[in-house]
């Protein structure tokens, strides 16, 4: 008998000789034991042979390293659930654990043996994960009880904090154990463990946090303090117009907001009390400051919130949510929000970058006034004093500065952009700030920055019918434009159009009173106060 013989006799079903046929080819394999005959076997458990369990134990058994590299091949080919962990220990006690794949589910088999007989060779085989760093590289450290292997790094520490909901138990809890043993208490690891508890509310990360580690937002230092019955610890923050409380509250839950109110009443401090009634009425009214709602509403992850939140914002403002919605990935729950972020992010993603020409060298003597002020070191309160000087060249500069850091928000911007005196409506354009109803500027420098983009960047996504037609106008222009400029343009339009879709689609309206919108509703005059059709 040859291997071909055995493999047709196999599943003989000859009258009478077929069970004889099968039995002596099945014996024949067994008994053969090489790498052709493992692979004959593997097949007919494949097709469910009657005496599959027998099959499996005979190979389970299997020592010729040919019959060893099959069952190994088998597995790396379609993971049939059954070879899983026969061919991972048949290679480990070959010495073959360099030729399984590097997968999660293969690592997972072999993490079974790392406190065994084989552990010498299954750990070899997560050195050569290590050594080659597959994206589940973290999770099999974790699992194998190598956490405190982990480098101390906030990469690290973030592919730590997204394994601390791992279907794994044993990946979450080396998870825990690198966060709360392998990080140091330091504000650039105590950002993200923040953040994520924020975000998450983990009880691991909540009970984490208040020993204290305390982050660099002191709002949210003062969250943390508040939340765990450190009044002391809050007044040592100094908030002395409550700012930092009133954004802290805009950050907590509501079972957050009661334990800083418990904290409130048990401190008996009644000046601490009026701050508090201060600052919650500011936080959850008018008063509230928008980059502190939009901060809490990115930290605790709430991204319909953000788009709801950008129907107050201008187009230039909204793009650094799109850059977070690119990079992070994250998108809203309602679908016609998810729908807008797509096509946003979608938008960005295919904007060229332009070539800027370099300037000609300046004349011998002089010096660019904007890299003359990068170089200057004004502190922030002297900066916020300068936005009022006399002086429009160092008003200027505080703006220009001023902006670099965000201490000048995009309100003032637009504010200066209206300005009397030319340097600030400069820096203003230069920011992407223009007034309302702008012409052209009898300043050339700032026409030369201000164009169509800068006219986008200004745009409001809060609109009317006639903005929101004018947006979907603009894009159908733009998409048959050719150039990198045109297709920046488009990218932004697209962006616009996409957020101004909050205030509803375009409902085209035929002769015969007829709508090609399905939400379309007739009104009658008599239905709807004057008052109402005002826009």
């Amino acid at each position: 008998m040859n291997h071909r013989e055995a493999k047709e006799g196999l599943f003989d079903t000859t009258f009478l000789l077929g069970g004889f046929r099968r039995r002596a080819a099945l014996k024949w394999l067994l008994e053969r034991g090489d790498a052709e005959a493992a692979g004959i076997l593997i097949d007919a458990v494949a097709r469910n042979h009657p005496q599959s369990s027998g099959i499996r134990r005979h190979l389970a058994a299997a020592a010729d390293p040919g019959a060893v590299r099959r069952l190994v091949q088998a597995w790396r080919q379609s993971h049939p659930e059954w070879l899983g962990a026969l061919a991972v220990e048949r290679a480990l006690s070959a010495g073959l654990a360099g030729e399984l794949p590097l997968d999660r589910q293969t690592a997972w088999l072999v993490a079974a043996h790392v406190k065994g007989a084989l552990a010498a060779r299954a750990k070899a085989y997560v050195d050569r994960v290590i050594a080659e760093q597959p994206d589940f590289t973290v999770a099999l450290l974790f699992k194998t009880g190598r956490a405190l292997e982990l480098e101390r790094s906030r990469a690290a520490a973030a592919a730590a904090l997204a394994l601390l909901s791992d279907k794994d138990a044993e990946v979450r809890t080396g998870a825990e154990t690198y966060l709360r043993d392998r990080l140091p208490n330091a504000e650039q690891y105590n950002d993200l463990l923040v953040d994520e508890w924020l975000r998450t509310q983990s009880p691991f990360l909540a009970k984490l946090v208040a020993e204290p580690r305390l982050p660099s937002n002191p709002a949210k230092e003062a969250l943390i303090r508040l939340v765990n019955r450190d009044a002391a610890g809050y007044r040592k923050l100094a908030d002395k117009n409550g700012a930092l409380l009133a954004e802290a509250l805009t950050l907590a839950t509501p079972e957050m907001r009661k334990a800083i109110n418990e904290t409130i009443l048990q401190a008996r401090d009644g000046a601490l009390s009026d701050a508090y009634r201060m600052a919650a009425a500011a936080a959850g009214g008018a008063a509230a400051d928008p980059q502190a709602v939009l901060r809490a509403l990115t930290d605790s992850g709430n991204e319909d919130g953000l788009v709801e939140a950008t129907r107050t914002m201008t187009l230039a403002e909204v793009l650094p949510l799109c850059k977070r919605w690119a990079e992070t990935g994250r998108r809203p729950n309602k679908e016609a929000y998810r729908d807008i972020v797509e096509r946003a992010v979608r938008a960005l993603s295919a904007m060229p970058k332009l070539e800027i020409e370099a300037a000609a060298p300046l004349p011998e003597g002089l010096e660019d006034l904007f890299e003359v002020w990068q170089k200057e070191k004004v502190p922030d309160d002297q900066l916020r004093q300068d936005l009022k000087a006399a002086d429009p060249f160092v008003r200027a500069r505080a703006l220009f500065l001023g902006g670099e850091r965000g201490l000048v928000d995009a309100a003032a911007l637009r504010a200066k952009a209206a300005s009397e005196d030319w340097p600030e409506r400069l820096v203003a354009a230069l920011r992407g700030a223009r007034p309302e109803n702008a012409g052209e500027d009898h300043v050339a420098w700032i026409n030369t920055v201000a164009g169509l983009d800068a006219d986008l960047l200004a745009a409001k996504i809060a609109c009317g019918p006639n903005e929101l037609q004018w947006s979907e106008g603009l894009c159908k222009t733009l998409r048959n434009a050719r150039g990198p400029i045109a297709a920046r343009n488009l990218a932004l339009a697209e962006t616009l159009a996409a957020f101004r879709s909050l205030y509803g689609g375009i409902i085209q309206v035929g002769d015969d009173d007829s709508a090609q919108k399905k939400e379309a509703v007739a009104v009658g005059a008599g239905e709807v106060a004057d008052e109402e059709l005002k826009f």
